[in-house]
């Protein structure tokens, strides 16, 4: 009975777990639960959703409200009962997508509870419309068979990013039926407050009941998996996840029940190239194409290296990454094998001091314990760091390596710490051109041990085919003449420096970097993409690749160029976002979260998707801008062909920079052959490459 729960008055992330302390305890005495949730969204679902468990297998109901925005306009259509069809068929689509794109775990398997409950007709829903703003309520109300009750309201903060809770601070307050006197001056408000809601007899609030196409869309989730199935899933998943405001970083790992939707198991080319290491004496990089799970390899070792008595005390894994973005996307992917990091990264005032704890934990802990840490390449070469990591034992540490053809120069290479195990990731350690960078990978990581290529990818369906278009798009003579201007000045320099004689490297950088600017931001690609864009109509889920990003000097170059591009889907109705290193880790998280919802239909990006950073939701890309990079190009396919449901393949359309007809100097024969290279490279493993015409000669 609630009565005997053991519950209190108040929770907060900051100093319990709120699933744990309150939803789970509740939830498992209860016959009905009443909820109101402040918006919609996959994230907004999975809170109103958390603690479900119990209540599935003891036969308990559900009624549940869900805030929607919509214009003055509308809403007062909707109260007169008109052209609400718009609105469900926008919800419709919107819940469409995030169920065939959702990969977090633990929304996953709480979608299954809400969707076995749709089933079964335990679970009613209703939408809620305002004539401005949106609804907040985040309220609840749950019952047992006494007909007992508990009120809460939850804290402002109780949004999509406290999906785990462990992002933003929350908290509620709760208010229990046999407390009268309490209970009467806030609990029975709360009450009062949700029936009038659930009957739309609220005086600003319209409430209506969700359509029969999205009950359905709901009640399929599920797929069939029966309630116990459901049940263990979801408890086990609840109980691993903390959800308080500071994680438990020294848990040990362990394999998870599913990844997403799908249950968990390795693939056999990563079996294999697991294998290839644990013989190479725990050294080597795989090699393994873009979108392959070089992530979920690693990690796979990482708990099995734990878990048997490989180290007796205990292992500290060290991963470096090259940008922000893709340690956190480590972070949330380590939470699927019960692993809690220590991100290392931005000011040392905000992780030094953990640091220095827990290395210092890990040391003297004379039980097996486990510590996970991320560092993001620039802070993995600061002293302050490295002192800390030359306290742990190096026969103890396992160093992961991710793009780590990033560290294929002296001052990084001297700078890794010593461990025992060395595991290098990279879909493209090194070209055939990079011998000196092969020879400084192999002294620190071993050789490669195991290759994966996109061939074989698409072959075993681990990556989805694509079609290929090469765009072909001229310069105009103002253009051209820039461009052979800055290519001669190009090839002075580089001739002073082949005849031994010093030159300013960061001048020569800066002239290259420039000249591929200029490529990117050619009159005719736009044109061109406006024409594209006009002929196939909006789309969702698309990549546009723009400029660089990231030099002094270049940088106005490169947000002119993603303006022009936005401003060109704007005027065709597209619904798009930047996404580009200048903005926060928060903000890309959001902006991710709604272009996998289908709540925008672009990302105008520049560099910060090329590498390690997961979309797959994307089903088409525009290239817009791409350099002599073999790796870079490598990267962009990849990250285009993941899989996503409903997937069933990728487009790519390549903008190829190419001179005028009558310019046939060197620099641009030059031009055309490297833009030749990368179209057959492309178009080599498309589904349409026969089709394609890709020899451009100049006349």
């Amino acid at each position: 009975m609630l009565r005997n729960a053991a519950l209190k008055y108040t929770y907060s992330s900051e100093d319990s777990s709120i699933v744990k302390d309150f939803y789970i305890p509740a939830l498992k005495n209860a016959s009905s639960y009443d909820r109101a949730v402040g918006f919609f969204s996959s994230s907004s679902l999975s809170i109103a959703a958390r603690g479900l468990a119990h209540l599935l297998i003891n036969g308990g109901g559900m009624r549940l409200i869900i805030g929607y925005p919509v214009s003055p306009e509308d809403f007062e259509a909707i109260k007169s009962g008109v052209n609400t069809q718009k609105h469900f068929i926008e919800i419709e689509e919107k819940t469409n997508n995030f169920l065939e794109n959702m990969m977090d775990m633990l929304e996953c398997r709480r979608f299954d509870a809400l969707s076995f409950l749709v089933a079964s007709k335990r679970l009613q829903i209703r939408f809620a419309f305002r004539p401005r703003g949106m609804y907040h309520e985040k309220i609840g109300i749950i019952r047992d068979v006494n007909y007992d009750r508990i009120a809460f309201i939850g804290s402002a903060n109780e949004t999509e990013n406290a999906l785990n809770d462990d992002l933003n601070s929350e908290s509620i307050n709760s208010y229990f039926s046999w407390d009268e006197p309490i209970y009467k001056h806030y609990g029975l408000e709360i009450e009062e407050r949700f029936e009038k809601l659930w009957n739309d007899q609220q005086p600003v609030t319209k409430t209506i009941p969700a359509n029969n196409n999205f009950i359905d869309l709901l009640a399929r989730y599920h797929s069939g998996k029966e309630i116990s199935t459901i049940f263990k899933a979801l408890e086990e998943i609840e109980n691993s996840v903390s959800d308080k405001a500071t994680p438990p970083f020294d848990c040990l790992p362990s394999l998870p029940s599913f990844i997403g939707k799908n249950k968990y198991q390795l693939r056999p080319h990563q079996k294999n190239a697991l294998n290839e290491w644990v013989k190479n004496k725990y050294h080597g990089i795989l090699k393994l194409a873009t979108g392959a799970g070089k992530t979920i390899t690693a990690l796979h070792a990482c708990t099995i290296l734990t878990l048997n008595d490989f180290f007796k005390r205990g292992l500290c894994i060290i991963i470096a990454v090259p940008y922000q973005g893709l340690a956190e996307q480590w972070h949330e992917e380590m939470k699927s094998f019960n692993m809690h990091s220590l991100l290392c990264y931005k000011s040392q005032s905000l992780w030094l001091q953990t640091l220095k704890n827990k290395v210092s934990e890990f040391n003297l802990s004379t039980t097996k314990t486990f510590l996970a840490i991320i560092v993001v390449n620039d802070t993995l070469k600061k002293e302050s760091f490295i002192t800390e990591i030359n306290k742990i034992n190096a026969e103890r540490i396992l160093f992961i390596g991710d793009e780590c053809h990033n560290h294929a120069n002296k001052k990084t290479i001297e700078s890794l710490p010593a461990a025992k195990l060395r595991l290098g990731l990279s879909a493209t350690p090194w070209t055939d051109g990079e011998l000196d960078k092969k020879e400084l990978l192999i002294s620190y990581y071993g050789d490669i041990v195991s290759q994966y290529g996109l061939k074989e990818a698409i072959e075993d369906n681990v990556l989805c085919p694509y079609d290929y278009f090469p765009i072909p798009c001229e310069m105009n003579d103002e253009e051209a003449d820039k461009y052979e201007d800055l290519s001669i000045n190009i090839a002075k320099l580089e001739a002073i420096k082949d005849s031994g004689l010093s030159i300013n490297d960061e001048a020569l950088m800066h002239l290259y970097l420039k000249r591929s600017r200029l490529l990117g931001s050619l009159t005719s690609k736009l044109l061109t993409l406006e024409s594209i864009i006009v002929e196939n109509g909006r789309q969702t889920h698309t990549l546009f690749y723009c400029g660089e990003g990231g030099v002094e000097g270049l940088q106005e170059t490169d947000e002119k160029n993603i303006d022009e591009v936005t401003k060109i889907l704007h005027k065709w109705g597209w619904r798009t976002s930047k996404f580009t290193s200048e903005q926060s880790l928060s903000m890309r998280k959001k902006i991710m979260i709604t272009f996998k919802n289908g709540e925008i239909d672009a990302l105008v990006s520049k560099r910060v998707l090329d590498e390690g950073i997961d979309v797959p939701a994307c089903s088409q890309a525009f290239i817009m801008a791409s350099t002599r990079n073999e790796r870079q190009y490598i990267q962009r396919r990849g990250r285009v062909l993941r899989h996503s449901p409903n997937k069933q393949k990728a487009i790519i359309y390549d903008f190829i920079s190419l001179p005028p007809r009558n310019r046939e100097q060197s620099c641009f024969l030059s031009l055309i052959n490297q833009e030749q290279n990368r179209v057959r490279e492309f178009s080599s493993l498309s589904l349409n490459k026969l089709k394609l015409d890709i020899d451009y000669e100049p006349r």
